[in-house]
């Protein structure tokens, strides 16, 4: 949970104050200057201060949490930034050639420009748009008599403005996890569907683990269950080496973890891998117990998530949850483009964050003051923006049972 200190809740009291008044700055704004005014008989000022007091605290939460909100939402970003990489832009250029080729560098049918005696290439640019917003808004009623409360002195007007901070804080978190479920799992199924679409092989949008476990050991006339691959040291081994090494392939230029018609390579820094909880734990409970040299099965960073959808009822009269691991890997995402994936099994997401982001804009905190019931509506209106971007990379990790090959022993009888 974010938390305010002194400074910025008096600064944030003072500037809600310097617009009420219609003040230019906050310089010679006092909290007694704030009281005074606010324990007058003055409803115009009640509305103003309170909707200015909103608006400013819902601004400096998404400033102070931003450091912090890898923990809260990795994809989330300011509206600011979501405007710069909402719309992908790429350029196709010609390979390099050695320098005696310098005079005729142009190459592909309408891509060559003719300045004078030379040949200049024109760069083809690609841009996309992924983009989807909705609305939403957050009602708040305040009393007359916390008003009048939070106006008898400085220490009371604080503590009324970190009421307003923690109750926002709380539901704003809330409602940040919400967009992520949503825009990753919609991202998730995306993957999804692309992987089973894909008929020409050469894309790799999700990979079963248990699959290539198989194929690595050759252990296809055994097969390999979800089970059995969870509990099986040398298996969790494997699948933490291949989502290892995958990290390493994103950040080559390739177009095989993306839709992109150009090659495309992810930053470390940009790079974020999230895997289910109860996969992670039996990498710690049966990998690592018994491995002498730990720092060989490491993955670095990542975020555990305890299940991607939700969690299902033990009884559709009851509200007893259910946690198993069928239950916490299952997504059942209808997509933007009408495909619905109904999966379990999936154990992690490694994903370009430009490719997975979403924002909140178009803030407004309309104020009303009803005078014969002595009580303050405010209402919080935001917009939602989502991004999908499946031209930059992404893989989705997954389990499957592996049915043992059978051998043909009657061939030739």
């Amino acid at each position: 949970m974010a938390t305010l200190n002194n400074n910025q809740i008096e600064d944030i009291i003072k500037a809600a104050h310097a617009q009420a008044i219609g003040a230019d700055n906050i310089d010679n704004i006092e909290l007694a200057d704030v009281i005074e005014m606010g324990s007058s008989d003055n409803p115009h000022y009640k509305e103003t201060f309170t909707g200015a007091l909103e608006a400013l605290i819902a601004k400096t939460y998404y400033t102070v949490t931003k450091d912090e909100s890898g923990t809260i939402d990795p994809y989330f970003e300011d509206s600011d930034r979501f405007k710069q990489v909402v719309r992908f832009l790429s350029i196709d250029i010609p390979d390099v050639k050695e320098n005696s080729a310098w005079q005729s560098f142009g190459n592909g049918e309408g891509q060559v420009s003719k300045i004078g005696t030379y040949d200049i290439f024109k760069p083809i640019v690609y841009a996309r748009y992924y983009a989807h917003s909705d609305s939403w808004a957050l009602p708040m009623t305040l009393t007359g008599e916390q008003w009048d409360v939070a106006f008898s002195n400085e220490s009371e007007l604080s503590a009324f403005t970190g009421m307003l901070w923690y109750a926002f804080d709380e539901k704003a978190q809330m409602h940040r996890k919400e967009m992520s479920y949503l825009n990753r799992n919609n991202f998730i199924a995306s993957k999804l569907a692309s992987q089973t679409a894909d008929l020409t092989g050469l894309k790799l949008h999700a990979v079963n683990l248990v699959q290539l476990y198989v194929d690595k050991y050759g252990l296809a006339d055994e097969g390999c269950t979800v089970d059995k691959f969870l509990t099986t040291q040398q298996a969790l081994a494997d699948g933490v080496r291949n989502i290892g090494l995958y990290r390493d392939y994103f950040k080559s230029p390739n177009k095989t973890f993306n839709n992109s018609p150009i090659p495309v390579a992810c930053s470390e820094s940009d790079m974020v891998l999230e895997l289910i909880s109860e996969f992670d734990s039996e990498i710690n409970t049966v990998l690592n117990a018994n491995t002498y040299h730990n720092e060989f099965v490491k993955l670095g960073s990542y975020n555990r998530v305890p299940f991607w959808q939700g969690v299902a009822k033990e009884d559709a009269n009851d509200d007893i949850q259910k946690y198993d691991f069928d239950t916490v890997t299952t997504i059942n995402v209808k997509t933007a483009d009408g495909d619905t994936i109904n999966k379990s099994g999936i154990i992690g997401l490694l994903v370009d964050k430009k490719a997975i982001m979403h924002t909140i804009k178009s803030e407004r905190t309309p104020v009303k003051y009803f005078e014969i019931e002595d009580m303050t509506q405010i209402e919080y209106q935001a917009r939602d923006m989502y991004m999908n971007n499946l031209d930059r990379n992404g893989i989705v990790f997954y389990l499957e049972d592996v049915a043992p090959v059978e051998s043909d022993e009657t061939e030739g009888e």
